[in-house]
């Protein structure tokens, strides 16, 4: 009996000693949470972090430290990259866009969500260009770089009489394409000094082509067939206009320049029947 309540004495003493270590002790650290990411974006063939940096407007160190890269350059197209920190309950769903920029046709406003109900954080002016990093879902509103040059909610109405989609200064070659059952598309951009923009677009022979240029500034454009090489408006003749019927059927080049050191603005409409 007495073997027994001491066997007890000594239960009861090991336990109020556990108690007591759970009380004075600190609890153990938790291990810190991950980054929540508010976007993701999948590596195409020759990204870099740099340019991946430059179209979300992020920098590459950020992007290394985002994904716990220990190597900035070894990344392989199909991996996804988080390009957007931020907490999952303030984000904002949007989908990845081929678009990398805007031209505000007018003043629109940028608003801190997809909608005319969100407060307005600043404005893009008629003529000026925003930074695109997605497209919502309905294709009613582009994403664009906050004007602190952060990856935020800043939204701009994708209304084509509001906003169209434009190419940098300089930037390469861009195919036009017309939609389904369409026979006319209109593009937008930006020249300066030197740099011309080139597209390109298929027509068939005997089909009549139209172009109507329209910039507040001095912009014309050049047209040539591709294969033929025959040049059918010269850059620095005649009005920004231009309609005749089509000899071949080829790729057409079109070329814009301006004469001016400053970046011009322009829209470029192409019609085909």
């Amino acid at each position: 009996m007495n073997i027994q309540i001491s066997r007890l004495h000594r239960f009861a003493l090991t336990l109020l000693f556990l108690l007591t270590l759970a009380f004075v002790l600190p609890a153990p650290a938790q291990a810190q949470s991950a980054i929540a990411c508010s976007q993701y974006y999948t590596v195409q063939r020759g990204d870099t972090l740099y340019s991946i940096g430059r179209r979300f407007g992020v920098s590459a160190t950020v992007l290394q430290n985002l994904n716990n890269l220990s190597n900035p350059n070894r990344i392989y197209a199909g991996q996804r990259l988080c390009v957007a920190s931020g907490s999952p309950s303030d984000e904002i769903l949007v989908d990845q866009t081929p678009v990398q920029f805007i031209l505000a046709l007018t003043d629109v406003r940028i608003r801190k969500g997809p909608g005319t109900n969100y407060p307005i954080i600043e404005r893009i002016y008629a003529g000026q260009m925003g930074a695109v990093t997605g497209i919502t879902k309905d294709d009613a509103w582009w994403r664009v770089v906050c004007p602190d040059n952060t990856v935020g909610n800043c939204f701009v109405s994708a209304l084509p009489s509001l906003t169209q989609p434009a190419s940098a200064v300089g930037s390469g070659v861009e195919r036009i394409q017309f939609a389904p059952g369409a026979f006319a598309k209109t593009v937008a951009g930006s020249v300066q000094g030197v740099t011309h923009k080139e597209y390109l677009l298929q027509a068939r022979a005997g089909q009549t082509m139209e172009i109507q240029l329209t910039s507040a500034g001095e912009v014309n454009f050049a047209l040539e067939g591709v294969s033929d090489g025959q040049l059918f408006k010269r850059i620095e003749v005649g009005d920004p206009y231009w309609k005749g019927v089509l000899p071949l059927g080829q790729d057409y080049r079109i070329r814009v320049g301006t004469p001016s050191d400053y970046a011009q603005h322009y829209t470029l409409t192409v019609t085909i029947r």
